[in-house]
């Protein structure tokens, strides 16, 4: 056994097998920075969950992807495994069926997504949430394409060995962002809850009239409820309470609104407001600003 081990460990280097994934995005322009980590942690939680789907153990802090290599131009990884698993020892070949497995799901799931081809039974929401993330540094760009090839790089030949390969323009990753898009907000838990008498006070708003919409440009922010700026929206049986908001002789952004909200929640996450009732005006400091919920 423990010749066996030492002949495997010495055709690795330094600690790195000869396999690797290779992912190449092709936006034609600058990627954001925060996108490309996005999809690059996607990646590496896929792996962790492929290589628990046969059983296999592991802490997840040792279950780790390494980039030994970019390349300019376009954006080129190269990805290969670190090795030592502290409480259990794998051979090579466990590894190589990993990252077999792991490139052919990437593989399924988006030929799934973006070309209609058959579900993979294990595909779950975390899944597809990777997957999304995965492809996000090139969703909605004209000329970009993703390109994923597993490959196993040897010291006696000048050029890696392309076992596998999956490759994806633009339309594909947009119909894939679309499908995965449709899919998540299916599943997302939709509530609501009517807050009497809270403090209001607008983030963003304009003279024209109230908007029953997401897309409305009027962002407010109830502190009680959520910090962030949230879309304002004017139920038609409301509609006159943003013209009462906006027709005073004060400066509207130096006001504070007492009012009654229907406040819409995803996921728990607060998203929208719905005004119900304008109860009283105050003029607005800064005291009142920061932690108006009173």
């Amino acid at each position: 056994m423990l010749k066996q081990l030492s002949a495997w460990w010495r055709r690795m280097a330094n600690g790195l097998g000869e396999d690797r994934i290779i992912v190449h995005y092709d936006a034609r322009d600058a990627i954001d920075i925060e996108d490309l980590s996005g999809s690059l942690t996607a990646l590496a939680r896929q792996y962790r969950r492929t290589w628990r789907l046969d059983g296999r153990r592991g802490p997840y802090s040792d279950l780790r992807l390494l980039v030994t290599k970019v390349e300019s131009g376009s954006i080129v990884y190269e990805i290969a495994a670190g090795l030592i698993i502290l409480r259990q020892v794998y051979s090579a070949a466990d590894y190589i069926l990993v990252f077999d497995g792991l490139v052919k799901r990437i593989g399924q799931i988006l030929n799934h997504y973006a070309k209609g081809e058959e579900r993979p039974d294990d595909l779950n929401t975390s899944d597809a949430r990777d997957i999304r993330d995965l492809i996000r540094p090139l969703t909605g760009r004209n000329g970009a394409s993703l390109h994923i090839k597993r490959a196993r790089i040897r010291k006696t030949t000048p050029e890696c060995e392309i076992l596998g390969e999956y490759e994806f323009d633009g339309s594909e990753i947009q119909k894939a962002e679309e499908a995965i898009a449709a899919e998540l907000e299916g599943k997302k838990k939709k509530t609501t809850s009517t807050h009497r008498n809270a403090f209001m006070y607008w983030h963003q708003t304009n003279r024209d009239e109230g908007k029953d919409s997401d897309r409305t440009g009027d962002l407010a922010v109830v502190p009680s409820i959520s910090h962030e700026p949230l879309p304002a929206l004017f139920p038609s049986e409301t509609a006159s309470l943003k013209r009462e908001m906006m027709e005073t002789r004060e400066n509207p952004f130096n006001l504070g609104f007492f009012v009654d909200v229907n406040a819409k929640y995803v996921d728990g996450e607060a998203t929208a407001y719905g005004l119900l009732a304008l109860h009283r005006t105050i003029p607005l400091g800064d005291t009142e600003r920061d932690d108006g919920d009173r």
